[in-house]
């Protein structure tokens, strides 16, 4: 849960800056405007790549949204069971699994694999398995 964490604050703190940055960049380009070639050169930048950056930066918050709803389902309710996961987050199957791929391919969980139907948790040596 740590990694996923810390990409959450990455990237909610690059949306917010950088939408913060583009909503000054616009009036002090209309103010600047033939005044401060250097300060209007600036905000052109930020305008030029806030446009298409900004709206990938927040879907991108809100996937990792999605993705720690069911890390924390797994991690903290122990919930392993694909449709048992479906049916507590109102989701379908496939969107579950795909899910669950993503988390593991971006290597959110790191001690678990998935066979399909049910998400394992890995056991390193000399570990003994918890009966639940």
């Amino acid at each position: 849960m740590k990694v996923l964490k810390s990409m959450l604050a990455s990237v909610w703190l690059f949306a917010v800056v950088y939408s913060v940055l583009f909503i000054i960049a616009i009036p002090v380009l209309c103010l600047t405007a033939g005044k401060n070639i250097a300060l209007m050169v600036v905000s052109i930048v930020i305008i030029a790549l806030g446009l298409p950056s900004i709206p990938l930066a927040w879907i991108q918050f809100s996937k990792l949204i999605s993705l720690r709803r069911i890390t924390a389902a797994i991690e903290e309710e122990k919930i392993y069971a694909v449709d048992e996961l479906a049916s507590h987050l109102h989701l379908s199957r496939r969107c579950v699994c795909r899910r669950i791929r993503r988390i593991l391919r971006r290597r959110i969980l790191r001690e678990y694999f998935f066979d399909g139907n049910v998400i394992h948790p890995a056991y390193r040596l000399g570990e003994k398995k918890d009966a639940d």
